[in-house]
């Protein structure tokens, strides 16, 4: 199945030619349902790694788009019934300074 949406995902593209930097997300379901009569799942991502739309493009290639992402969702006909923007939040970020130290934001 993880094939099928990463070959949807690619069409049009020459694979061989494109670059892709190694990238790793840990995924942890917390929830699923119902959305609008949609089904979803609340998941906890944890980025292994820093890559540009990450976190975007390893759920829509393994069949589970992030939801009002209207960039790399799949089609669907009534999208904009479930959301009309991107579910996608952060909880804690850390970000490394120049000095070697880091700073985190976490939500309350």
């Amino acid at each position: 199945d993880i094939l099928r949406h990463y070959a949807s995902f690619t069409a049009g593209y020459d694979v061989d030619m494109l670059e892709f930097k190694p990238a790793l997300t840990r995924c942890e379901v917390l929830w699923t349902g119902h959305m609008n009569g949609f089904p979803v799942s609340k998941v906890k991502l944890h980025p292994k790694t820093g890559r540009r739309h990450q976190l975007r493009v390893h759920m829509v290639a393994c069949g589970h788009p992030i939801v009002g992402d209207a960039t790399y969702e799949h089609p669907h006909p009534n999208y904009e019934e479930l959301c009309n923007r991107m579910c996608l939040h952060a909880h804690k970020l850390s970000l490394p300074l120049l000095d070697s130290k880091v700073i985190e934001f976490v939500a309350s």
